[in-house]
Order: C-alpha cells, then sequence, then structure tokens
C-alpha cells in the first residue's frame, strides 16, 4: 500500500514542479507583452504611467499585477493603484482585466466617472465572435453644471463577428442609477443591434461616413423604471443629414404623470405642455395584463426633435461630424 501512495505523490509532485515551471514562464510572457504593448502606444500624445510589473495569480491564474497605473490621451485619462490582467488556464481565449482598487476615468469633455470595482473582459468565443464585457460597482459619474449620478451596477456587453458584415450587438443593463437631484432609483436594460461600417465610430468617430454607409442602430427590449414612471419598447435610430438623431419605434408608458412630472423638472417640457399631454395620454391609456393603466405611443424624431405621440418633448443636438 505505501509503494502505490508514494509513487502517486511522486507524480503528483512531478506535475506540480512542471505546472510552477510553466506558470512562471507563461506568466514571464504576459509580461513582456505588456512592457511591448506599453512601449508600442506611448509616444508624444501618450502617457502611460505605472509601478514594477509582476507575477500573480499561481497556482490558478496566469496573471500580472501592475500597481499605480495612469494612462492618459489627448486629455483622456484612465487611473487606478492597482490593475489585473489574468487568464485561466482553462480558458485561454478569454483576457480578464481587473480594477483592485477605485478607478477613475476622466473624459477631455469634462465628465468623470469613478467606480469602486470595475472589471473588462476580452475573448473570443467558439464561433469567433469577438466579445466585450465590462462590469462596475458603486460607480460615480459626474457631469459639468449637473448634479452627480450614482449606480449601483453596470454591465455592458459588445459582440461583434470578425469579416462578417452581421452588427455588433450591444447589451446594457445598469440598475439602482440615480441623481442627486432625485431620489428615485433608476434601472436601465435593452439589448441593441449596430448596424453600418463599424470601424467608421472607432476613435475619431466620423459619423457622416458611418450614416452614408447605412448605419442606423437598432434597440430592441428597451425597459426603463424611474420611480412610478415605467417606460418599455423598441425603435431604430439613423442620422439625418444634420447628424441630428432620428428615432423610429413604439413606447409604452405607465406612470403618466410622474414621467411628465420628471420633464418638467429637468426642464424639458413647460408646465403648461406637460398639462396638455397628461390630459391627453391619460385619455389614451388602456388597462395593461396586470390591470395598471398604460399607453402605447409611437417614438419620432423629426426636423430635430424628440416627440413620444402627440408629445414633443425635447430638441435632438446634431452629432459632430468627425
Amino acid at each position: 500500500m505505501a509503494r502505490p501512495l508514494k509513487a502517486a505523490l511522486a507524480v503528483a509532485l512531478s506535475l506540480g514542479v512542471i505546472w510552477s515551471a510553466l506558470w512562471w514562464v507563461a506568466a514571464g510572457l504576459m509580461i513582456s507583452q505588456v512592457e511591448a504593448w506599453i512601449t508600442a502606444n506611448a509616444d508624444a500624445s501618450t502617457a502611460i504611467a505605472h509601478g514594477e510589473i509582476s507575477r500573480a495569480g499561481f497556482p490558478f491564474e496566469i496573471a500580472v499585477s501592475i500597481p499605480n497605473v495612469a494612462l492618459s490621451k489627448a486629455g483622456n485619462a484612465v487611473e487606478t493603484a492597482a490593475l489585473r490582467l489574468h487568464i485561466l488556464p482553462w480558458a485561454p481565449s478569454r483576457l480578464i482585466m481587473s480594477s483592485g482598487a477605485p478607478a477613475t476615468l476622466t473624459s477631455a469633455a469634462g465628465p468623470v466617472l469613478r467606480a469602486d470595482r470595475l472589471e473588462a473582459a476580452l475573448d473570443r468565443t467558439t464561433d469567433q465572435r469577438e466579445r466585450i464585457s465590462l462590469h462596475g460597482a458603486d460607480l460615480r459619474l459626474a457631469l459639468p453644471g449637473q448634479p452627480p449620478v450614482t449606480a449601483e451596477r453596470l454591465t455592458a456587453v459588445a459582440t461583434r463577428l470578425p469579416g462578417d458584415a452581421r452588427p455588433v450587438t450591444l447589451f446594457l443593463d445598469a440598475t439602482g442609477a440615480q441623481s442627486a437631484a432625485r431620489p428615485e432609483k433608476l434601472d436601465l436594460k435593452f439589448d441593441a443591434a449596430l448596424r453600418g461600417p463599424i470601424d467608421a465610430l472607432i476613435g475619431p468617430p466620423n459619423f457622416a461616413a458611418w450614416r452614408d454607409a447605412g448605419g442606423a442602430l437598432e434597440l430592441r427590449d428597451v425597459t426603463l423604471s424611474h420611480g412610478p414612471a415605467q417606460l418599455s419598447g423598441a425603435a431604430t435610430v439613423t442620422l439625418d443629414q444634420a447628424l441630428r438623431p432620428v428615432p423610429n419605434g413604439t413606447l409604452t408608458l405607465r406612470g403618466v404623470k410622474a414621467f411628465l412630472d420628471r420633464l418638467t423638472a429637468l426642464g424639458i417640457t413647460s408646465p403648461r405642455d406637460a398639462a396638455i399631454g397628461q390630459t391627453a395620454l391619460t385619455l389614451l391609456s388602456k388597462p395593461g395584463a396586470d390591470g395598471q393603466p398604460e399607453v402605447t405611443l409611437p417614438l419620432t424624431g423629426r426636423d430635430g426633435w424628440l416627440s413620444i405621440g402627440p408629445l414633443r418633448v425635447t430638441r435632438l443636438p446634431p452629432l459632430p461630424a468627425n
């Protein structure tokens, strides 16, 4: 009995030594690739600062740890005190990047996003789809001149099949979002497909070229809840000649008064128009499947205005040509 046990222990020890050597080499290769990427991308317009890169994750992950990361380009910046890149041995086509400390993203346009936890994953599925997913927790978005917006959780996923004309599919789920100016929490979720030449939208985006090539955003299964106001629907969004969004779809609304009160508080519509809209939408409402009143209306964009049924809601500003 002792001899088979010793043989098993010897095999296990040998496998452990082999795996340790393989892990050390693989983690070293990852460090080399990270350093090569930094060298290739750091130039006069891009600043990349970081602490000492080290191996991490033994024995179940092939990982590297990078402290004090700061990347800036053209006024946009990303900073975190701890960044971790890792690959699971049983899923080598999936690279995961996670912040071990709060991460801050600053835009040249002014918005600042801070997340207590942020994780991004790049992977290729079995049918060769390339997928990028982002998961964040306890987020805070600061906009110039606006009260900050917080969210308990955010999940975003973009999937693309290389070399195929099929669109990029998008998924977004924001839970527990709220503004400092309003106590009600907002939940937003949608599936979408982005059609047209995707390369035209990758920095800096050329919206005119994307539009001229038949670009469109198909919003599917959109649901939004904000206090007693609940919206659901679907729409296709294109751009007109002035690069203004042109939505075309349907919207089901519950909580008409709360919805219009919110638009009035934001200064999007006047109290007079809100009162007229409330009367009209209430008359059009019918009991839903659960007996609660709801109204289904066309969602349209025309001449730079967004309209929900007979109610003209707000102007649609044009996007930059480049």
